[in-house]
């Protein structure tokens, strides 16, 4: 096309005015402006925005034939346009409102939006089949949340969704449905003759080709998405690589097989990695990649003894080798051995010391152990390294997040999704940065993300799962639960996911259920020691034990509930949670406001910032308003933020209130009412008590009325300044109870 612009004198006439009014003629005929595929103006209302970009990814515009590539996160889908994945590359899609799909490669689909429906389209054009694989044609993993009504369609089957987890699969000739939580309408499309059937939670239905429609129950669930999983990278990815490894000279055929096999691991296809695996193995027997390679797949299968063996025959073949101590440095983790991994990665390091990879494990295990000092050191150094190297930013931003500076965590978790916005890790951390600056919703919508990018991934489940509880609303409790029982399917050993399904239920009114729940929590809690020393662990004990100790009280189990509470006490005298139920239960007994008031002090003291807790100058004051015996999960959850433990991170900035009360015979009356106003680094709290009563005969009158301010201020987890002020008056007659009235 020709250019408006300016033209030499003599041609104003000739030429300058023709061409004015050839551009006129462009743009009436035009009609709307065209936009490149990266543009975040495309359209007024999206339906849909790229989430997460690996690889090839590629639009065609509604108004457009020919494809251009999607480079930029959050570039927004319109109505009619299509997207497709090329080899090797995944993206992951936000739809509104409250759906994630992750696209496979080979993957070309559509999405249209009507005022009560989604559609999301299969087609097969554009796709060259490569092989006779699941996926050869497409595939993508749906996670829908309150759909109002939502369809999928393939060249073989409809399927109306009417739960919320599920994946679809194309050999091309065929569709595969699974469904991993609630129903799937099914039907058949087409040639293909299927009645409309629901597919349940653990079915898996496959439809066209030469077999007759089947419904069949998945054995092995995990195994379906194993493309949806990440695998922790052990080398920087590779600039070039060969596509035929067989062209390749022999000597350097071995390291081209090993790079591919890690690519192919990076794009989740980790059938194909093993084929690769196997053929460098047999080019090269005692190669140390292979096994370091080998190590991980296990590693991410939960196959640990595995992991292990691999992981010291890669250390065994090549001890030079900086792959090899970092995959031993993982499997060594999910031993249980925390200083031996951290050793094995320091290895790495002395290897290879401007490894940003391999400093960013170092920091990340230096972290597990709670030294937050010498990890933040570490993760700078590692992005000093290298800047373009993801973890580097995103353990720097865990590390931030530990030290509640919120704000540089942030950035360095934008930074570590710009450079590799497939970590699910970098998201959950991006997540929990928001809510904890006190936007819940935004923040969720991060972990929610998180979520699509792994979906296996119990620890992702168990907080989004808390992010829903933390809505308060029924809806969103119902989705909490749901997220808790799929975090425990993925990893049974976490007791995680239980100990907030107990919170919730207990939130429900479920104490026995709630009870039984906290019970295997609390007998699971040394399993987290593949991510917390033993100090961190008995912290974490001591805080389930007063969340059991709690809900023994709720159900009448006072003997019980003494018990854990000591044993609370036993594992961690320091622990905030122990000491306010300490006060709590002194309420309850003669004579015991001297502890009621200590024990209310020490909690006080020790409380995290923003924590839920009552004010002691209140408690001390009245036995006519005991202790409100709450389950807040905010004190009983683990207080030491660290990395893969983030609970005090949802006590963030906000304005919370309590109130509570009695009334009874002889004109008695109580209340308390206090309120709490947070920000990132300090919180104020304010409440008064007044209790007041007649007695049972004349002169039996008290009245009590007590004021309480607290203000705390802390601006980094060494340092902490509270300043309290109390204030409390008292009137009574004659109290003490005499069985002769006479008697003086």
């Amino acid at each position: 096309m020709q250019r408006c612009g300016a033209f030499a004198r003599r041609d104003i006439v000739d030429v300058f005015l023709p061409s004015m009014l050839l551009c006129v003629f462009f743009v009436v005929a035009s009609g709307a402006p065209t936009y490149a595929a990266d543009d975040p103006t495309a359209c007024r209302a999206p339906v849909a925005r790229v989430v997460s970009i690996q690889g090839s990814i590629e639009l065609s515009r509604s108004d457009q034939s020919d494809w251009s590539r999607v480079t930029r996160l959050d570039t927004p889908l319109c109505e009619g346009d299509r997207l497709r994945t090329g080899a090797l590359s995944r993206a992951a899609l936000f739809i509104q409102p409250e759906t994630l799909v992750r696209v496979d490669q080979n993957t070309n689909i559509s999405i249209s939006q009507t005022a009560e429906e989604t559609l999301v389209e299969f087609t097969q054009q554009d796709i060259v089949a490569a092989s006779a694989t699941a996926h050869t044609c497409g595939a993508g993993y749906f996670i829908t949340r309150f759909p109002r009504k939502f369809k999928v369609r393939t060249p073989h089957l409809n399927a109306a969704v009417e739960g919320t987890e599920f994946l679809v699969a194309m050999r091309c000739e065929a569709t595969e449905l699974s469904v991993f939580e609630g129903k799937v309408l099914a039907e058949g499309a087409g040639a293909n003759i299927f009645s409309a059937q629901s597919i349940s939670s653990g079915q898996t239905l496959t439809i066209g080709g030469a077999e007759p429609p089947a419904i069949k129950l998945q054995i092995k669930p995990k195994d379906a998405v194993q493309w949806v999983v990440y695998y922790p990278p052990i080398t920087p990815p590779a600039a070039n690589i060969e596509e035929d490894c067989r062209a390749v000279a022999s000597d350097r055929r071995a390291a081209c097989l090993i790079a591919r096999a890690e690519r192919l691991l990076r794009a989740g296809n980790v059938d194909e990695a093993r084929n690769q695996i196997n053929d460098a193995i047999a080019v090269a027997p005692l190669s140390s990649d292979a096994k370091a390679l080998q190590s991980i797949i296990s590693l991410v299968r939960n196959e640990k003894s595995e992991a292990l063996r691999f992981a010291n025959e890669a250390v065994g073949a090549d001890s030079n080798s900086a792959p090899a101590w970092l995959a031993l440095s993982y499997a060594q983790q999910s031993d249980f051995k925390l200083e031996a991994a951290l050793t094995s990665a320091q290895k790495a390091v002395e290897i290879t010391p401007n490894n940003s990879l391999a400093l960013a494990r170092v920091a990340e295990l230096q972290l597990s152990l709670g030294w937050n000092r010498e990890a933040e050191k570490t993760a700078k150094q590692a992005v000093t390294a290298n800047d373009s190297e993801s973890r580097a930013h995103m353990i720097l931003g865990f590390v931030h997040l530990a030290q509640i500076k919120v704000k540089e965590a942030r950035e360095n978790f934008e930074r570590a999704i710009e450079l590799d916005s497939t970590d699910p890790l970098s998201r959950l951390g991006l997540g929990l940065a928001i809510i904890r600056k006190g936007s819940m919703v935004e923040g969720r919508e991060q972990i929610e993300i998180a979520v699509a990018l792994d979906p296996t991934s119990s620890l992702v489940r168990s907080y989004v799962g808390r992010a829903y509880y933390e809505e308060r609303t029924s809806a969103r409790s119902n989705l909490a639960q749901e997220q808790f029982d799929l975090a425990e399917d993925f990893d049974p050993y976490d007791p995680t996911p239980l100990f907030y399904s107990a919170t919730s239920k207990q939130a429900d009114n479920r104490p026995i259920e709630a009870l039984f729940d906290m019970q295997e929590s609390v007998r699971r809690n040394d399993n987290r020691s593949v991510y917390r020393p033993r100090t961190a662990l008995d912290q974490d004990a001591a805080a389930r034990s007063v969340g059991l100790s709690r809900l023994y009280t709720g159900l009448g189990f006072e003997e019980s509930a003494r018990m854990e509470a000591a044993t609370a006490l036993a594992d961690d005298p320091t622990s905030f949670a122990a000491q306010q139920y300490l006060s709590d239960i002194a309420a309850f007994e003669d004579r015991q406001q001297s502890t009621r008031a200590s024990a209310g002090l020490q909690a006080q003291l020790r409380q995290p910032l923003g924590v839920d807790a009552p004010l002691v100058g209140l408690r001390g004051n009245s036995s006519l308003v005991p202790g409100r015996p709450y389950l807040s999960v905010d004190s009983i959850g683990p207080q030491r933020p660290g990395l893969y433990d983030f609970d005090p991170l949802f006590s963030g900035p906000g304005l919370k209130a309590h109130g509570h009360g009695l009334m009874g015979e002889f004109n008695t009356a109580a209340h308390e009412l206090s309120a709490s106003l947070t920000s990132e680094i300090a919180s104020l709290a304010a409440g008064l008590l007044r209790a007041e009563t007649d007695g049972q005969r004349t002169n039996n009158d008290q009245k009590r009325d007590a004021y309480a301010t607290l203000v705390s201020l802390q601006s980094t987890t060494a340092l902490k300044v509270q300043v309290d002020v109390q204030q409390s008056e008292a009137s009574f007659g004659d109290l003490p109870i005499r069985w002769d009235e006479n008697f003086v």
